[in-house]
């Protein structure tokens, strides 16, 4: 960690208008980005943003999963993403994840976007349960989970697949009472 102060952010539903930012964030973090699967290649081109871009709004309006730009405040910059994907409506939960462009790792960027998100999804998408599957040998993830309060739960053996090889992964969850949030039936 450094000893940089955690910016103001504020996350937003990811939209057009700040994609050529959300592209330069891409390009500084994509062997990370690539390594944990969420881009298919290094070589993720601004036109493959842009279609992936439009697919999210019908992901959105469909209620499949929700991705959020990671803003600062002060700066307007696009810092990374917080998302809510692997909806079960059926039992009202979803998987929460993050990213942080490599250059601002260790602001507690990704902490305090992860906590609007959680609250968003409890409070606004009405989810009575997130998950966060983290691989195990990725430290700084790990310890966004802990900073936000989730629970670890357990070891899930072959739980990702990654580059055709299979990677063990902790299960963490949030639920609404972790929040302050205490709903009723």
């Amino acid at each position: 960690m450094t000893d940089r102060k955690t910016p103001e952010i504020m996350v937003e539903r990811i939209n057009a208008e700040r994609l050529r930012d959300m592209y330069a964030a891409i390009l500084e973090s994509r062997q990370e980005l690539f390594a944990e699967d969420f881009i298919p290649s290094p070589g993720f081109a601004m036109e493959d943003l842009e279609g992936w871009t439009k697919a999210q709004d019908e992901l959105w309006e469909n209620d499949k999963q929700y991705f959020f730009q990671i803003i600062e405040s002060t700066t307007s910059q696009v810092l990374g993403m917080a998302f809510l994907n692997h909806i079960t409506r059926h039992y009202q939960m979803a998987n929460l994840g993050y990213w942080v462009r490599t250059g601002r790792i260790g602001e507690g960027i990704a902490t305090a976007a992860a906590k609007l998100v959680a609250r968003s999804a409890f409070e606004q998408f009405g989810f009575q349960r997130l998950e966060i599957v983290v691989q195990v040998n990725n430290l700084p993830s790990l310890k966004v989970a802990d900073k936000i309060g989730a629970v670890r739960e357990g070891l899930l053996r072959n739980r990702l697949y990654l580059h055709g090889s299979p990677r063990d992964a902790y299960m963490h969850s949030l639920i609404p009472v972790d929040y302050g949030i205490h709903k009723t039936a």
